[in-house]
């Protein structure tokens, strides 16, 4: 690996870390540029701005995780119980959430803070993904009068505001204090009713 492609992961890596300790606000490049080790010229070099760079650190943690070219191949399946089964397993966001939770917390932030004009995911994903639900729509795998923006929306409100305030609600769950097993019972029964509210009658 050149010292330029090494200098460009090790910025990310700081500022993963100085992101999630300081929000997106509180963070500066300068900060970044000194945890990093390297010149805040050569910073500059690889990204242009701090939201850039946020945006490059969130894409290849989800690069990295492979979630978005699944869901690509389970949606064109069209099979809404594979689907279900993706949007509650190891493979999906839920978990994926569970394994970083880095990325909750700079979530979190960007909430507090206001966020910025660029929203997540990034837009070519985001049309990727209401233009899969679309066909859903349009094969009838999908309620026809179900707005396909709202149900990505749902379902990434629904896991990050689990793994925000989940503490708050561990206590619902009585005996049962293992966090995986309350986990995996929060998002079977989310997804439950996602599911016969989104599918036409008789095709769950």
């Amino acid at each position: 690996m050149s010292s330029v492609a090494n200098s460009k992961d090790r910025i990310l890596e700081a500022a993963g870390q100085v992101f999630r300790e300081k929000g997106f606000a509180g963070a500066s490049m300068q900060v970044i540029s000194r945890k990093a080790g390297v010149s805040k010229s050569l910073l500059y070099h690889h990204f242009n701005s701090k939201q850039e760079l946020w945006h490059t650190m969130v894409e290849q943690c989800f690069q990295r995780s492979g979630i978005l070219e699944r869901f690509y191949s389970i949606v064109s399946s069209g099979d809404m119980r594979s689907l279900a089964d993706f949007a509650q397993g190891e493979e999906g966001f839920f978990f994926f959430l569970a394994r970083n939770p880095g990325v909750v917390r700079m979530m979190n932030w960007l909430d507090l803070e206001g966020g910025f004009a660029k929203g997540f995911p990034d837009p070519c994903s985001r049309d990727a993904v209401l233009e899969r639900i679309r066909e859903m729509v349009d094969r009838g795998v999908i309620r026809a009068d179900i707005d396909p923006v709202v149900l990505p929306i749902v379902y990434m409100s629904i896991c990050v505001n689990w793994f925000s305030s989940r503490w708050k609600y561990l206590d619902w769950f009585g005996d049962d204090k293992d966090p995986e097993s309350i986990d995996r019972r929060f998002i079977g029964g989310a997804i439950d009713i996602l599911l016969r509210g989104m599918t036409p009658d008789g095709k769950e």
